[in-house]
């Protein structure tokens, strides 16, 4: 249970949001990028675990956001040539 705080520690502190809970979307990319940090972090280098995850957890969570408004953009500029397509 201890490391998974750090999920929360990125959430309420780096990305922002007041009251995170287990049922976000943020949240569950938050614990697959801890799962990550786990996997990926090398004993042998000086930084401690936990700045390693705020890291991988935080990158994680914002090309989400990168990812989404992506999206977002794409369907804006289809529907713009849409409109443009029926005048």
């Amino acid at each position: 249970m201890g490391n998974i705080k750090l999920v929360y520690f990125v959430l309420k502190d780096k990305i922002k949001i007041p009251f995170p809970n287990e049922s976000m979307d943020e949240f569950s990319i938050g614990k697959i990028g801890l799962m990550k940090s786990v996997d990926t972090y090398r004993t042998d280098t000086e930084a401690k675990f936990s700045s390693y995850a705020i890291k991988v957890i935080s990158r994680d969570i914002f090309m989400h956001y990168r990812k989404i408004n992506s999206v977002q953009n794409t369907i804006n500029r289809e529907a713009v040539s849409l409109d443009d397509v029926v005048q």
